[in-house]
């Protein structure tokens, strides 16, 4: 006796990448506005490609979108969210960042700006918050949880003097203060 194939294929998982890059100078968070909907504030984040680790794809997403150039100093992720249709797996990194390319991938596409953690944390509730985005509460999940991870993340660095830290942001392209 054989067992009858499903009655639907097999969902396939996605994988997704979260940048969090962040001034270690300032303690900001850049963030982008949304291709989808451009008054909208999100992290840079995309698909994880094969052949690259899932600390690349997040480098990766954060230059094309934001034009970030990182240091290869990679954190494990801190948080991973599960999507409730278990259809995506978000990954999240934090990114010190060196310095900012004046033209990127996606820059006519995209506007950036330095926040604090308090700044994104509320532009990311105000998406949830618009009856008219029925990706709101999507959004402040996926991106919420990462900057609590993040935040979680400094104060710890703070409570630990000792921790071995990334060298300090330096200035290779772009003024960091110049962009929020």
């Amino acid at each position: 006796m054989s067992i009858p194939p499903p009655s639907h294929p097999r969902k396939k998982v996605r994988t997704v990448c979260v940048a969090i890059p962040y001034d270690q100078a300032t303690d900001r968070i850049l963030m982008v506005t949304s291709r989808k909907h451009p008054t909208k504030w999100i992290l840079p984040k995309g698909g994880w490609e094969e052949g690259e680790s899932l600390g690349e794809a997040a480098r990766r997403e954060a230059r094309e979108e934001a034009g970030v150039v990182s240091l290869p100093f990679e954190i494990p992720p801190t948080a991973i969210h599960v999507n409730q249709d278990h259809k995506t797996i978000y990954h999240y990194f934090h990114l010190p960042v060196i310095s900012l390319s004046i033209h990127f991938l996606e820059d006519t596409q995209r506007k950036r700006q330095w926040v604090t953690y308090a700044e994104a944390e509320e532009r990311i509730r105000a998406w949830a918050k618009d009856d008219n985005e029925p990706d709101g509460c999507k959004r402040k999940k996926e991106m919420g949880e990462g900057l609590l991870a993040w935040k979680a993340w400094k104060d710890k660095l703070k409570n630990q003097p000792e921790t071995v830290q990334p060298p300090p942001s330096q200035s290779h392209g772009a003024d960091l203060s110049t962009l929020g």
